[in-house]
């Protein structure tokens, strides 16, 4: 996918430290070619992809709905590229949808959702998962796969 590195400057620390020249290779690569290729092995391709829609301003292709896998996956993104303030707008929207989705006993969602809560800032809704959490749980919350959720 071709992607304006001004707007992900804009939008994140990361990507402004790794695309300052004399910083790292791909700063220095795009000064001198004006075009860089940044694999990314460990992102998830179809999340990335929304992320990437918002940064850009592609309003119709950023879904209207997402479910809290999707959710889930942004907030990892937007945590490790620091992109917080540049998907608030579409997480407020997403959430009007998915709050009757918020957990009320615990279940195989309640650590997404406490991550989800958490990177976007919904104090309210973290608080009633946590305290569900604090309440109901009687011991770990997540599985081995689920160690990668910034909590």
């Amino acid at each position: 996918m071709l992607v304006s590195s001004k707007h992900l400057m804009l939008a994140s620390p990361v990507f402004k430290a790794m695309f300052r020249h004399g910083g790292f290779l791909e700063g220095n690569k795009l000064q001198s070619g004006g075009v860089v290729v940044i694999p990314f092995p460990d992102d998830d391709p179809d999340i990335f992809k929304i992320l990437l829609n918002i940064v850009h301003g592609r309003v119709r292709q950023v879904p209207e709905k997402v479910g809290i896998d999707d959710l889930t996956g942004l907030a990892i993104l937007v945590d490790k590229y620091q992109m917080h303030e540049v998907v608030e707008f579409h997480v407020r929207m997403w959430m009007l949808a998915l709050q009757k989705s918020l957990p009320t006993k615990v279940d195989s969602t309640l650590l997404a959702w406490i991550s989800v809560c958490y990177v976007f800032r919904l104090s309210a809704e973290y608080r009633q998962v946590t305290r569900l959490a604090e309440l109901e749980s009687c011991g770990p919350l997540g599985v081995e796969e689920e160690q990668d959720l910034p909590i």
